[in-house]
């Protein structure tokens, strides 16, 4: 899951999208991107010893849902991060994943992080 603090450029969800049945929205969300398919791969950049790691990421295989969000400033995203972990551990998930800012090597340029996970090619997120 994907969640951008930027003003949505869109005013509307996009066709065909929905929201992960076990997670509720944040008030003035919008879905920029929806894709789901019934089996595929992804690469999540994190070692066995639970590190990020770009160059031995884990690859996970099953069904594959892909939203990315868009969300109103006020809506940081260390505070959408908070919510949607303990959505998900309360609905009885094993979060593999979870980090922010400079967690990430990023620091205030998000944008580094998508770049580099969703580069040219999209090396980490194959068969979607």
């Amino acid at each position: 899951m994907l969640v951008s603090n930027v003003f949505a450029q869109r005013t509307t969800d996009v066709e065909n999208s929905k929201d992960y049945p076990l997670v509720s929205r944040f008030k003035g969300v919008i879905i920029e991107f929806y894709k789901e398919i019934k089996w595929g791969t992804y690469k999540l950049p994190v070692d066995d010893k639970g590190k990020i790691n770009f160059n031995s990421p884990m690859i996970l295989k099953g069904k594959v849902t892909r939203i990315q969000y868009s969300v109103s400033p006020d809506n940081n995203p260390e505070y959408v991060l908070h919510n949607y972990i303990q959505a998900f551990k309360n609905a009885g998930f094993t979060v593999l994943l979870s980090a922010a800012n400079e967690e990430l090597g990023v620091g205030e340029r998000s944008q580094d992080w998508n770049a580099r996970y969703y580069g040219p090619g999209d090396a980490y997120f194959t068969n979607m």
